[in-house]
């Protein structure tokens, strides 16, 4: 009897260790169900959402029909055309109508775009499922709704991040106000995004600019200091890489192979945050170089500016370090003749802060700087990069400097050049006005460079003269390229 109660006893245990197995697997089936990527309640969310928006789809196309009959009709049979849509337009009768059929502002956004009274064609009607942020787009054309769904408009169910691998940096250094782009390895299917931090704190600044990106900028005084970078996210193991701090510097290249023929031609979509106060200017490029800047130009002559009346206190030791940058052959004259006149105004003109207008906008923010206009060498790079693709003998190219305290232009046959039209008027505009370049001329402290346009001719004018400017905006190649784009 002893013997039967222990296996009886065994047997117990047994099926009880069995039982529990099999309700963990279960359990883990019905997690997976539900909450899954294809779980059941997903595809109810997911079935509940295009319920929805079918019935304000079904609303709008109501609508639609309702306005185009009593367009219709108000030709051929003489009737008066609804009220409620020619007092407020097509887009209100068809907003009105969905409210009606309870497609209430709480649950959905209804978005129509330049629809008029008896105009059918190609307009778009955009439906909003708030709560999901899920899109159908409409096309109204002749009187007929074309709808498409707009997958991951209203992405809810983020995906995290898994796992944080290596950090890689565009440089290892980051100048002093200078950017560089930070890289975290990610799960590639991760729609969170990580956390940046940097220590010790007021050595850089660290921004994030993407799920596994940021933006790290090296404050100013803090050349030779040393920061880390961490990246984070939850409970996961954080990736680290440090960056130094170094002295600010800027360099004119060397024109960027592949890329000459292109200047000229219109940039289509920058605009700068002057414009948005103005008439558009226009931009054109200008150059790019090996340093990885891209350059654009003003298509206009702008404003009226007298350098003696501006400069301040602008001197040849004030220059930005992007006038230096700009103006590398005279860096030396900066020093010696740091408080003449021309030195002065050349400061002035190539001080960043003194342009800022003439950068793009806050939304998007990829101009690194505006001066007043080319420099001398800058100038002379764009010109003589376009004139070695020409064929004719017309087309000198310019040398810079050839004599001259502070560097006098020049051409092969040492006269001043005549500078053509060459490019869309990037180097000449053929008009009777005259515009600064950003370089002091070379006889006399009194002088800065300007372009005479009446005969295309590089000449100076006196820093009391007043004079046009054509803008010179530098934004880094790899943001022109994947921001701006070209004329064909």
């Amino acid at each position: 009897m002893k013997n039967n109660r222990i296996n009886q006893r065994g047997i117990t245990l047994i099926a009880l260790i069995i039982t529990i197995i099999v309700i963990l697997i279960l359990a883990g089936v019905g997690i997976a169900m539900l909450a899954g990527n294809n779980s059941v309640l997903n595809r109810a969310g997911a079935s509940r959402v295009a319920n929805a928006l079918g019935t304000a789809k079904d609303s709008v196309n109501i609508a639609v029909m309702a306005a185009v009959q009593d367009y219709y009709q108000s030709i051929y049979d003489g009737q008066n055309v609804n009220t409620t849509y020619t007092a407020t337009g097509l887009d209100g009768y068809i907003t009105e109508h969905v409210k009606a059929n309870n497609t209430t502002n709480s649950e959905y956004n209804l978005d129509v775009v330049d629809v008029t009274f008896g105009e059918w064609e190609e307009k778009s009607i955009t439906l909003t499922y708030n709560p999901d942020g899920s899109q159908v787009v409409g096309t109204l054309n002749n009187g007929v709704m074309a709808w498409e769904t707009i997958e991951n408009a209203g992405q809810k169910n983020p995906v995290p991040i898994t796992s944080i691998g290596e950090i890689t940096a565009s440089s290892e250094k980051v100048q002093e106000t200078k950017s560089i782009t930070l890289t975290a390895l990610i799960n590639s299917d991760a729609t969170e995004s990580l956390v940046w931090t940097s220590s010790p704190e007021g050595v850089v600044t660290v921004a994030s600019t993407g799920k596994n990106t940021a933006k790290v900028t090296g404050i100013e005084g803090q050349k030779g200091n040393t920061a880390t970078i961490t990246a984070s996210y939850g409970t996961l193991t954080p990736a680290s890489i440090m960056v130094t701090v170094e002295e600010r510097t800027f360099i004119l290249g060397e024109p960027a192979e592949g890329t000459v023929a292109n200047y000229g031609k219109k940039v289509i979509d920058y605009k700068s945050n002057e414009e948005t106060n103005q008439d558009d200017i226009g931009w054109r490029l200008f150059y790019q170089d090996t340093e990885g800047n891209t350059y654009i130009i003003a298509d206009k002559l702008v404003g009226s500016y007298k350098p003696s009346s501006s400069y301040g206190s602008h001197t040849g030791a004030t220059t930005s370090v992007e006038g230096k940058g700009l103006n590398p052959l005279i860096k030396s004259v900066m020093t010696t003749r740091s408080s003449s006149a021309c030195i002065k105004a050349m400061s002035w003109l190539t001080d960043p802060a003194e342009w800022s207008m003439y950068t793009d906008s806050e939304s998007n923010g990829k101009a690194s700087f505006a001066i007043a206009g080319p420099t001398l060498e800058l100038y002379t790079k764009s010109y003589n990069a376009v004139a070695s693709l020409s064929d004719s003998d017309s087309i000198n190219t310019i040398e810079y400097p050839k004599k001259g305290t502070y560097g006098y232009i020049y051409d092969n046959s040492n006269n001043k050049p005549k500078v053509t039209t060459l490019i869309n008027g990037i180097y000449s505009k053929g008009s009777t006005s005259r515009w600064f370049l950003a370089s002091p001329l070379g006889w006399n402290d009194g002088y800065v460079v300007d372009l005479y346009d009446t005969g295309s001719q590089i000449a100076g004018q006196h820093v009391s003269n007043s004079n046009k400017i054509r803008p010179i905006v530098c934004i880094p190649t790899i943001e022109f390229n994947n921001t701006y784009h070209l004329e064909e």
